[in-house]
């Protein structure tokens, strides 16, 4: 009985111990998150395009494709 209480104790300890450690690195992760998740660029051209296709699409599936300086990144790119 006294090894369970002990084992009980170890483990309750050793939890104490790593989430003390994860929430101390996650804390900086955490803030930056809540600070950044509502800083979206609501006037941006890219922002109010997609808007629109959302809106027109109604619930269709939408392809959004970027072209910068003339070259098509969007990765569907034939191989030859």
């Amino acid at each position: 009985m006294i090894d369970f209480i002990i084992d009980i104790l170890w483990l309750s300890s050793a939890l104490a111990v790593f989430s003390c450690i994860v929430l101390f690195l996650l804390s900086p992760l955490y803030e930056f998150w809540m600070i950044n998740k509502g800083n979206i660029d609501t006037a941006s051209e890219l922002y109010k395009s997609v808007i629109e296709a959302v809106e027109t699409a109604e619930g269709q599936s939408i392809e959004v494709q970027l072209v910068i300086g003339g070259e098509d990144v969007s990765g569907d790119k034939e191989v030859a």
